[in-house]
Parts: structure tokens; C-alpha cells; sequence
């Protein structure tokens, strides 16, 4: 292991550690200090690039505190994705920043490359995670699930093809976007997707962005059924019947 690697990720996640209140962080530094591989590493990275994010989207974003912030949390999701590239959690965070900034052609990029990983490197699927503190680095439709929610928990691979599909929706480019819907479904009744119903939610946000009501009031309606949070369900179905008018 490099040891500049090693070093600067220490430093970058001793300098946020302040910013967590996760009972957890001393234990993790501890068990990387002590297991030093690049798939610890990498997670130690990608964490820290999370919780840069965060502190990042609390200020204006004209303000040279936040471009700084930001500029350190990519900074960390870049050396997370360089350093474990079969991690496709990390090309999904690197495209969630990228999407909630307004860099489409990045994260259709970085979505594209996490779906590839998921597909072809791992047997089952990362998880992302996403709590009230960390709602400010997602989109409308998903800090509102959040917070309505209380928390998302969603396969990488899924939260993937939302990047990709809303990103193209946003460049103009709808029609490429709607190819995707149907591994995006398929994805949402694989069986190794612990989140159904939080991943037909996603579905549901995806089709309504590209003004597909109907469809999406069904993907509400699944997630309904699956346990998904009654209110923010009911709330999103009564949205779809009256764009369906």
C-alpha cells in the first residue's frame, strides 16, 4: 500500500471525523489503521468524499467554502473509484455528486460505469445508504423520500439507472433514457435485491420525470405493497392520478 495514500485518506477522514456523529467512525479508523488493503482504503475515501458533500451543500453554492468542500468530496469518490474500480457504490456516489450539481455528462458516465461493475464484478449487489444528515446530497425526489422516509436504503445498481435515466432526461435526450427502463425494472425484481420497494420507488420518481404518470402511479402502487412508507406512497399516487387528468 501506498504510503502517501494511506496517509492523505487518514488526514482527509480525521479532518471530517468532527463532522460525524456515527458511533462507529473510531472504530473504523482503528480497524484501517491496522488493515491497510485498498478495499478498506477505498471505502475510507468514499466515506469521507460523502461527509465533504454534506458540509459542501450546507452553504451557497457560490460560496468559495462550499466550491472548496465540494472540490474535496470529488476529489475522494475519484480516489475511492482509483482505488477499488469493482466497487460499483463508488461510481454511484461519484455520479449522485455529479448529478446533484449539474454535471450530466459525468454522471450518465459514472452511472454507466457503476451498472457495468455490478453486472459483471460481483455476485451480489452493493448497498447505499442515505439518512437525514445525508438528504442534502441527493436530488428533490429522493431527499423527500428521506424525509419522509426517515431513510433509503437502495442496491447500487438501482440508484445507478435513476442517475442514468434522469441525467439523459435532463441533457434532452428522453428517448435514450426510456431504453433503459426495462433493465432499470429488471433490476428492481432481481433477486438479489434485498430493497424492492424502495427500488420501485425510485422507478416510479424516474417515470414521472419523464412524464409518464400512469407508469409511475403503478410503480407507487408496488411499492406500496412492499412495505414502502404509506404516506410519501399514498402522497406520490395522488401526484400521478391528477397528471393522468
Amino acid at each position: 500500500m501506498d504510503d502517501d495514500n494511506f496517509k492523505t485518506a487518514v488526514g482527509c477522514f480525521m479532518a471530517v471525523r468532527k463532522l460525524a456523529d456515527d458511533s462507529t467512525v473510531q472504530e473504523t479508523l482503528y480497524t484501517i489503521l491496522e488493515d491497510r488493503d485498498e478495499e478498506t482504503l477505498s471505502c475510507l475515501y468514499h466515506n469521507t468524499g460523502c461527509m465533504y458533500h454534506i458540509q459542501a451543500n450546507c452553504h451557497n453554492e457560490e460560496n468559495p467554502i462550499s466550491k472548496k468542500l465540494l472540490h474535496e468530496a470529488r476529489t475522494c469518490l475519484l480516489k475511492a473509484v482509483e482505488l477499488d474500480p469493482k466497487n460499483s457504490g463508488h461510481h454511484v456516489e461519484l455520479g449522485l455528486l455529479y448529478y446533484k450539481h449539474g454535471e450530466l455528462s459525468n454522471a450518465e458516465k459514472s452511472a454507466q460505469n457503476g451498472i457495468a461493475v455490478a453486472l459483471t464484478e460481483t455476485p451480489e449487489f452493493e448497498e447505499l445508504g442515505y439518512d437525514a444528515k445525508e438528504q442534502l446530497n441527493l436530488d428533490g425526489n429522493l431527499g423527500r423520500h428521506v424525509q419522509m422516509s426517515g431513510n433509503l436504503q437502495i442496491p447500487a445498481i438501482v440508484l445507478a439507472y435513476y442517475i442514468l435515466v434522469v441525467s439523459l432526461n435532463d441533457s434532452g435526450k428522453s428517448s435514450d433514457a426510456k431504453n433503459h427502463l426495462e433493465s432499470y425494472e429488471t433490476m428492481c425484481i432481481d433477486s438479489r435485491n434485498r430493497h424492492p420497494g424502495n427500488s420501485f420507488a425510485l422507478l416510479g420518481y424516474s417515470y414521472l420525470m419523464l412524464n409518464q404518470p400512469d407508469k409511475a402511479k403503478c410503480c407507487f402502487e408496488k411499492s406500496l405493497t412492499m412495505g414502502g412508507c404509506q404516506d410519501l406512497l399514498n402522497e406520490n399516487i395522488e401526484i400521478c392520478k391528477s397528471l393522468s387528468h
